[in-house]
């Protein structure tokens, strides 16, 4: 015995024989003179202690002996024989916070990923962040991504952790990633397709009027990439939602009431971004151009006898294309193909926007197209 402490009834005792032989009866008639609640042991004698047992894990003695102090003696009877003792879990926390530029991340089917430095490890670690609205084709156009969450970088927090066996695990997330959902796809969509109106790349180059089939599959897949809110078919409905355009009552009109179902729409590029119309009349077949944000409505008119409408169609495409070849200036003061009915419509508030002339635009188209 060490001490005795009476204020905390405690018995301070240290190991003096590791190997006493075994009597119960003198340990049973041992009598305490006084009163004690608490045992504390002195510090165990490593090299003595390990005498005594067969199997043991020497760091696990560390605190209650003087074992730090001596060199590892693991002691197994048999090399076979597995190791019971207590695991020790250990893992290490890396916590992540940075920013990253939303063009260097890669989308892919439900998640972007992204590459990044962390210190002390040699190579660069993925990063994952999940969102079940990424698709791979997303990564065409990330550019109008950073143009609708209004940032070119994505903010990234979380952690990474490393157990003991060098596993890692990393858990990330980002806000940015994260408001990617229906809504801001489609904004995505819309701004892609006023792009490619406004700013036309197409890759075909020998004809004037394209079907929206053809106009797509003319562009390449990284301008326009693929999503959902851009529809072949409904492609005016997408133009007519965007922002600014100022004939939008009138392309409205001739694709609802005036469009006919024997030919669908077309699209021309140059010498601007617009539609070819066909209006089936009681007397002629009228096929009604209609180019984005400009002036004037530009209407062939040809006897319904004789001549198939894809025959007429090709008749139509020359005119565009000498158009667009010599300009429309020159087009207006030359002679027009025989059996074919020119007209010109002005919008008459095209100058100045106050006067709403779609009224007097709309009574002049029908009387031309009987």
């Amino acid at each position: 015995m060490l001490s005795y402490d009476s204020k905390n009834s405690q018995l301070n005792i240290e190991v003096v024989n590791y190997n006493a032989d075994h009597n119960e009866e003198l340990f049973i008639n041992q009598k305490a003179k006084s009163s004690f609640q608490k045992i504390w042991f002195g510090r165990l004698k490593w090299l003595e202690l390990s005498k005594i047992m067969n199997i043991y894990k020497q760091i696990s003695f560390d605190k209650i002996s003087d074992s730090g102090d001596q060199p590892s003696q693991r002691k197994i009877r048999d090399e076979n024989l597995a190791d019971y003792s207590e695991r020790i879990e250990k893992s290490k926390r890396i916590d992540i916070n940075f920013n990253h530029p939303l063009n260097k991340t890669k989308f892919k089917m439900g998640y972007v990923e992204i590459e990044k430095k962390i210190k002390g490890f040699p190579n660069k670690i993925k990063i994952n962040l999940e969102n079940n609205n990424i698709i791979p084709e997303f990564d065409h156009v990330k550019p109008f991504f950073s143009k609708v969450l209004g940032n070119r970088k994505i903010e990234i927090t979380g952690y990474l952790e490393i157990d003991e066996t060098g596993e890692i695990k990393i858990k990330c997330q980002s806000k940015e990633i994260s408001q990617i959902n229906e809504e801001l796809i489609t904004t995505v969509g819309r701004l892609k397709l006023e792009e490619s109106i406004f700013k036309p790349k197409i890759y075909v180059v020998d004809k004037s009027l394209f079907t929206p089939e053809e106009y797509f599959e003319g562009l390449k897949e990284e301008q326009l990439g693929n999503t959902p809110s851009i529809s072949k078919k409904g492609i005016l409905e997408e133009i007519l939602q965007l922002e600014g355009i100022r004939n939008k009552k009138q392309l409205s009109y001739l694709s609802g009431k005036l469009q006919s179902e024997k030919i669908g729409l077309r699209f021309t590029l140059s010498p601007e971004f617009g539609f070819l119309f066909h209006v089936e009349g009681e007397d002629m077949d009228h096929f009604i151009w209609e180019l984005l944000n400009t002036h004037a409505t530009y209407i062939w008119s040809l006897e319904k006898d004789g001549v198939s409408l894809e025959k007429k169609l090709k008749l139509i495409e020359r005119e565009v294309n000498i158009i667009r070849e010599n300009g429309r200036i020159k087009y207006l003061n030359r002679a027009k193909p025989v059996g074919v009915v020119f007209n010109k419509i002005n919008h008459d508030n095209s100058k100045t926007g106050v006067v709403d002339g779609f009224p007097n635009w709309k009574m002049r188209v029908n009387e031309k197209i009987v």
